[in-house]
């Protein structure tokens, strides 16, 4: 019988866990299509350019 209650709360964060992927996916989607390309990609290169990985490696450059 225990076995049965465990499986039932294992589906559960099983489901919940989907429900966020979905949303989560819905959401990227979103924000992309509402930003659109340049932005999106403006974006994109500024959170590079504070891992230093951009042709202004520093974040002190990217602040000015």
């Amino acid at each position: 019988m225990s076995g049965s209650i465990s499986n039932t709360a294992g589906e559960h964060w099983f489901a919940v866990f989907c429900l966020g992927a979905i949303l989560g996916m819905v959401a990227g989607v979103g924000l992309s299509v509402w930003l659109g390309e340049e932005e999106l990609t403006r974006l994109l290169r500024s959170v590079r350019r504070i891992g230093g990985d951009d042709s202004n490696p520093h974040f002190d450059m990217l602040a000015q």
